[in-house]
């Protein structure tokens, strides 16, 4: 709704992400049936402060009330053919700013 809010001076970092949204109640759900639980996917932007201690969690840096904006809109998951090969892209102002892909990610989406 809002802008994201912060002290004055402090620089932020944004960053593209993937959201994925669970549609039903679920407890340890095994690997293969893991897809039967995910409504769809959402974009994020999640921001942070430029965090240069590698050795702690950004608890400070990420942690913050808006920190986590999301939408504007649930794209439903059969709507998407495969979440491990989506393009992320974060524009600013209309420039291109940052670019990644969810086939760079550590771990897949199941």
């Amino acid at each position: 709704d809002g802008g994201v809010l912060h002290p004055q001076g402090e620089r932020l970092q944004p960053g593209p992400a993937l959201g994925v949204v669970i549609g039903q109640r679920a407890s340890r759900v095994s690997l293969e049936n893991a897809m039967a639980h995910v409504a769809g996917y959402v974009v994020v932007n999640e921001f942070s402060l430029p965090e240069d201690s590698y050795y702690r969690p950004a608890v400070k840096a990420k942690c913050r009330d808006g920190f986590c904006a999301l939408g504007p809109q649930l794209v439903a998951r059969d709507e998407v053919a495969n979440p491990n090969q989506l393009s992320l892209k974060l524009f600013v102002n209309g420039e291109l700013r940052q670019e990644s892909s969810t086939a760079d990610w550590v771990r897949d989406i199941p």
